[in-house]
């Protein structure tokens, strides 16, 4: 199955939140993603495992798919991680007969409007099932008076990027859906759609110098739940300054495939903007962050990067009359925190927040 994708915006330089410049290293402005072809059937069982290391363990929490490449194992209910900082002191993490972050098996006949949210973990969810935005957006829609119910699935797959969102919506267009929700994590997701687009393409990589992958390892050691959730991809860009651009690139080709398939069908299509927690809780957890800069020698503006890609990708969103719900002004004047100081994922109340901006910007618009 091939996969065509290109860009149709132009691109400008990264910016300060200020508008000053920066340097993001190679700077692409008037050019536009090159179209590429993406075989999706390269990525066989064993290539996945290289992808998604999950798939190696046995009784993983994941499965192969050949067309999304990784799915949540269906029908699962693992046993309640200790979780402090929940009201509940724990987080159960369960999966509905079709692998879905759901209570409650989904029908293959939808009985009204019918929703699917993609996304990565943060989307997927550190809380339980009825606390993710998904599942409280859908709550707050079926609140109100006099409308037929409405579903919304919780589609989210944890480590997955813009290529699996992709193959999310593919994979399930037998549902039937009236709108489809992909939510792109600024700390992450850019680097994990370059990565996908590096495999199809054949782009090679600079060696990593041995100071750069010493300090990752220490840093990894320490912070192992907390680095990957956009100190990683931070610290690589300043490395790799010129990916920061070529990342943001290769996103925005998998949202505008998306949008293709979507329009081919008559669905409704939106984007969803999740920053990372240093970004918005400013005043939580500093300790924690100001540790992680310091093992990775990183400053404030070093990694902005994150921040400045999903402002980029709102706009680049926008030219193309796309919906893009965006929370982070909203959490940063909001009291916080929103995000667990016990892995940087969305909390409950980060969750809530986007559940509600979701409803304010979407609720009209869905009958």
């Amino acid at each position: 199955m091939l996969l065509l994708l290109t860009v149709g915006v132009l691109w400008t330089v990264l910016r300060k939140p200020d508008g000053d410049q920066v340097k993001p290293g190679a700077e692409v402005v008037g050019e536009r993603y090159p179209v590429a072809e993406l075989d999706v059937a390269r990525i066989t069982e064993e290539v996945a495992k290289d992808f998604y290391p999950p798939l190696r363990r046995p009784g993983s929490r994941k499965v192969y798919d050949p067309i999304a490449g990784t799915l949540l194992a269906p029908d699962k209910q693992f046993a309640a991680v200790v979780w402090p900082e929940h009201s509940q002191g724990e987080v159960v993490f369960a999966t509905n007969p079709q692998g879905f972050r759901e209570n409650e098996p989904t029908p293959a006949e939808k009985a009204g409007y019918r929703i699917i949210v993609s996304g990565d973990s943060h989307t997927e969810g550190a809380v339980n099932n009825d606390e993710s935005f998904a599942n409280r957006f859908e709550q707050l829609l079926n609140n109100r008076p006099g409308h037929e119910p409405i579903e919304v699935i919780n589609a989210g797959v944890g480590g997955t990027g813009p290529f699996e969102f992709v193959g999310i919506l593919k994979r399930f267009m037998d549902l039937q859906p009236d709108m489809f929700i992909a939510a792109l994590f600024t700390g992450n997701d850019p680097h994990n759609a370059l990565r996908m687009s590096d495999y199809f393409t054949g782009r090679s990589t600079a060696a990593r110098s041995r100071e750069y992958t010493k300090r990752l390892s220490n840093a990894n050691k320490r912070f192992k739940d907390q680095i990957s959730q956009g100190f990683n991809q931070a610290y690589r860009f300043r490395e790799m300054p010129e990916e920061a651009e070529l990342s943001l690139q290769a996103t925005v080709a998998f949202f505008l495939e998306m949008k293709r398939l979507c329009d081919e069908r008559g669905i409704v299509f939106v984007t969803v903007v999740i920053p990372t927690k240093p970004d918005v809780d400013l005043e939580h957890d500093v300790e924690t962050r100001d540790a992680l800069f310091d093992a990775l020698a990183m400053n404030d503006e070093e990694y902005a990067i994150n921040d400045r890609l999903g402002k980029r990708f709102a706009w680049m969103m926008e030219q193309e009359e796309i919906p893009c719900i965006n929370p982070t002004a909203l959490m940063r004047k909001q009291p916080g925190p929103f995000y667990w100081a016990k892995d940087h994922h969305l909390n409950v109340r980060g969750h809530d927040l986007v559940a509600k901006l979701l409803f304010k910007q979407l609720a009209q618009s869905i009958p």
